[in-house]
């Protein structure tokens, strides 16, 4: 049994263990991620286990398309 514990613990380390995103995050200069790219690969490495607001700081300019799914995400 403490064989397999620790077989477990050594797998997650490996594998690294990845929270999931939840709550209000900036976007642009300064902020929590750079570009509206670098918050969505976040999302979509991450996933999602609550509501996520993506807030723009007014630096940002242009548009952006992103595509794909988050996993933890609903309609």
């Amino acid at each position: 049994m403490r064989k397999c514990f620790i077989f477990l613990i050594f797998m997650l380390l490996l594998t690294g263990i990845k929270a999931q995103m939840s709550g209000t995050y900036t976007v642009g200069s300064g902020g929590t991620y750079s570009s509206l790219t670098a918050a969505y690969n976040a999302l979509v490495t991450n996933g999602v286990n609550g509501p996520v607001v993506l807030s723009i700081i007014s630096d940002l300019s242009g548009q952006q398309t992103l595509s794909g799914s988050v996993s933890g995400a609903s309609t």
